[in-house]
């Protein structure tokens, strides 16, 4: 039995019907990614009301948790509904009750309602809750030892982990100490019988053994004798004597006495050289400890729901512990596999019942059920013991986003749940696969952006979010991250983020593509060294990779056709909020130097070329930029026409004299004012920028709301029965 869905209503940020939150979770991991207040902490605590959680927590509902709509009175009823699919045998004898079969699928449902009777908090009753199952609420009320069956490990961020381990009254580790079988191993002490050995006591006979050595000790038995003697003995009356005895106090019954012996041991990590419980470990480490004695308690229990819940799992970790964290989470969470065995509903209580609302297309009749197949309590309990743990975080980290599996990742944005598995997103198997190898950490920000900007180079990396300060739209502050894909995959990226079916709802994240247009002009061939001259045959080569403006036509109006249909092509994932803004004309060099910063541009160009010889003080940045400047003014002067300036300005890249991520750097330092020679003024630097740049970085800059007939389809859709 796992949990599979969730429905929140009128909590928090999340509100009423269409504005509610409806959200599923894996057999596994889950991971909940996004941005500060997108909702991922509402999804764990709206789990902590539902289910209630093994620390026995007390979650006390505040005032606020009812939800302000932007419009209208406060909510005065919160509604969360936890679905439990794929219910084992066991499961759904210990739960017969409260079952539900969707067709021949038993599930079982949890409906926590929590109703305002009063807006005075400090009312002896100012909010009534109530915790029932069956399909729309309708069944049983679901009693306080189901509840615990079904309550949920969890661990807060920033969590104590070192008191978590300490010994005490109900700690973490007596709990899972307690479900280990050797633990109760052994037999019993029994003080009239000879002992051979105390190593074949169980603990619980040990306590006994060492009860009756404290008891049997000289010092307690003089302690004793002169509270009875010296002090008792004169306090008598006739007849009505006084006598106390020193007594080793044990629990009432053997799991009260072993209770307390599992209570007084603690977790800690030794030294790798002495193998001695040293206190030089940090957070993390006892982190680390924390979560694998969470991970073992729900291996071990017999009963109960296998669900750790885990807020922020990085905290207190550096990069290559949360990489080996998430690897050990995904390990623990993989299922074994286990007979499939299921029960047909055989009770004559079936009954059709209206599919819910969030549960589109599904069939559902309630239905008594037991163990119909006869299974012995052995075979339960093994197959209790298969099945894995299943997990569900919340993360900021882009370390850990990049290991989990792409289509175990939900996105919450806009007070909306986005899952990213294969039938929810754009992407098909080939960019699953492709994602899998090439999103790492430094790619998976993407999940915790507002906009987003798709580049192909480190160039674009680099340049971008210095031009977009110098627009007045800097991306920080607009909470935009770059994803460079090194030239390949473009699409795939973008398609993470498209919706499969949108008229359910798509993502108010812009995400800008930028492309080069990849058509030189017809003069760079032979300045390139592609070509000796017009009418070189390489011109006719079929499968040359580089293309030229007159490969699209001898004639204006029928080269502009096809240019643009080349430039369709490049926006063919164009769709939803993804939009591709292409270059102007060929690259992302030529086009700085062809919309008016050619001369900027060659400076930064040499400078790049001279960047050892600088740093090694062969060269100073005046003396190269005095230089730069003396070559575009050559140019300038030569009567070339603008094309070939740009594109001999270009073949500094193309032969590898300047690198394009270091002239992006020096290009930075003259944007930013940093040489004196060579001054770039901010009026009109808008007008000098490349037209695609500038669109792109206004487009990701920009909030985007939902066009109202989408916002009418999606409620449409929801409200459909």
């Amino acid at each position: 039995m796992y949990l599979s869905a969730l429905k929140v209503q009128n909590f928090r940020q999340f509100g009423a019907e269409s504005n509610g939150l409806f959200i599923e979770f894996n057999k596994g991991v889950t991971a909940l990614v996004g941005e500060n207040d997108a909702g991922k902490s509402s999804v764990i605590d709206a789990l902590r009301f539902v289910l209630q959680t093994r620390d026995g927590e007390y979650v006390r509902l505040q005032p606020e948790d009812f939800h302000f709509p932007v419009e209208g009175a406060q909510a005065s009823q919160i509604t969360i509904v936890a679905k439990f699919a794929d219910l084992s045998v066991a499961d759904q004898g210990a739960l017969s009750e409260y079952v539900t079969f969707n067709g021949t699928a038993a599930v079982v449902y949890v409906h926590w309602t929590a109703r305002r009777l009063s807006d005075d908090v400090l009312a002896r009753r100012w909010v009534d809750i109530a915790v029932r199952s069956g399909h729309n609420g309708g069944g049983p009320s679901i009693d306080t030892n189901v509840r615990q069956l079904l309550a949920a490990a969890y661990l807060r961020p920033l969590r104590d982990a070192t008191r978590e381990m300490s010994p005490g009254r109900g700690s973490r580790l007596s709990q899972v100490l307690r479900n280990f079988p050797s633990i109760k191993d052994g037999s019993g002490f029994d003080v009239e019988q000879p002992l051979a050995s105390p190593e074949s006591l169980s603990l619980a006979g040990l306590a006994g053994y060492l009860r009756h050595l404290v008891n049997k000790h000289p010092g307690v038995a003089a302690a004793q004798d002169s509270v009875n003697d010296n002090y008792l003995s004169h306090l008598s009356l006739d007849g009505d004597e006084l006598h106390g005895r020193i007594n080793f106090v044990e629990g009432s019954s053997e799991s009260a006495r072993l209770r307390q012996i599992l209570e007084r041991m603690e977790l800690s990590l030794l030294d790798q050289g002495s193998h001695e419980a040293r206190g030089e470990y940090g957070l993390g480490s006892n982190n680390l400890l924390f979560m694998a004695c969470e991970l073992l308690l729900l291996g071990k229990e017999p009963d109960g729901l296998p669900l750790l819940l885990i807020e922020e799992p990085e905290a207190h970790l550096h990069p290559q512990r949360q990489l080996r964290l998430m690897e050990f989470l995904t390990a623990a969470a993989t299922p074994t596999p286990v007979p499939p065995r299921a029960i047909q509903p055989t009770s004559a209580d079936e009954r059709e019942e209206e599919p819910l609302p969030w549960s589109e297309g599904s069939e559902a009749t309630s239905a008594d059920s037991s163990d119909a197949d006869g299974s012995t309590a052995n075979e339960v309990s093994q197959e209790r013991e298969a099945r894995p743990v299943q997990v569900i975080l919340t993360t900021h980290s882009p370390n850990l986003s990049s290991k989990i599996a792409l289509d175990n990742l939900v996105l919450m944005h806009g007070r909306k749940a986005y899952s990213l598995g294969k039938q929810h997103t754009k992407l098909d198997e080939g960019d699953y696969r492709f994602l899998a190898r090439f999103l790492d950490v430094t790619k998976a920000n993407l999940f915790f952006a507002r906009g987003l900007l798709v580049v192909e180079g480190d160039a674009e990396a680099i340049l971008l979010p210095a031009l977009a300060k110098l627009l007045g739209r800097d991306l920080t502050r607009h909470g935009v991250s770059i994803v460079n894909v090194g030239g390949v995959g473009l699409g795939r990226y973008a398609r993470i983020l498209q919706r499969a079916h949108p008229e359910k709802g798509t993502l108010r994240i812009p995400v800008a593509c930028i492309s080069d247009m990849d058509v030189m002009p017809d003069c760079a061939p032979q300045i390139l060294g592609l070509v000796e001259n017009d009418d070189d045959p390489k011109w006719g080569a079929g499968r040359r990779k580089w293309r030229a403006m007159r490969d699209f036509g001898a004639d204006e109006e029928t080269r502009l056709q096809r240019l643009a249909e080349w430039r369709g092509s490049r926006k063919a994932n164009d769709e939803q909020n993804v939009q591709t803004f292409v270059a102007g004309q060929w690259t992302l060099e030529y086009d700085l130097a062809f919309s008016g910063m050619a001369r900027e541009l060659l400076v930064a160009a040499r400078l790049a070329a001279k960047d050892d010889a600088i740093h090694a003080v062969r060269e100073t940045h005046d003396e190269v930029i005095k230089l730069a400047i003396i070559e575009y003014e050559g140019l300038q002067n030569s009567g070339m026409p603008a094309e070939q300036i740009c594109s001999t300005i270009y073949d500094l890249f193309h032969r590898k004299i300047a690198s394009k991520a270091i002239t992006a750097q020096y290009l930075v330092d003259i944007l930013e004012q940093r040489f004196q020679r060579v001054v770039v003024s901010p009026e009109g630097l808008k007008e000098r920028l490349p037209r695609y740049l500038v669109e792109a970085i206004t487009y990701v800059t920009s909030r985007l709301e939902i066009p109202q007939h989408q916002t009418s389809q999606q409620q449409a859709l929801r409200q459909t029965p």
